[in-house]
């Protein structure tokens, strides 16, 4: 029995394209994956700058008020 599950590793070991990592439609999806999450770093970056702006004007516009 261990004779054949050592035959059996093998024959996967030698054969490249039997496992699923080297597919080439998987290959694709990593890449465009890996494209969006860049976008979203990006966007994610811009956003939280917007946010940053958003409320200091919102603090100055506090203060404005309070010293009127």
């Amino acid at each position: 029995m261990r004779k054949y599950i050592t035959m059996f590793l093998w024959l996967c070991a030698i054969t490249p394209m039997s496992s699923f990592a080297n597919s080439a439609r998987i290959n694709q999806l990593v890449a465009e994956k890996q494209v969006k999450i860049e976008q979203l770093q990006k966007c994610r970056g811009t956003t939280k700058n917007l946010k940053i702006a958003g409320l200091s004007t919102l603090g100055i516009t506090a203060a404005g008020v309070v010293a009127n």
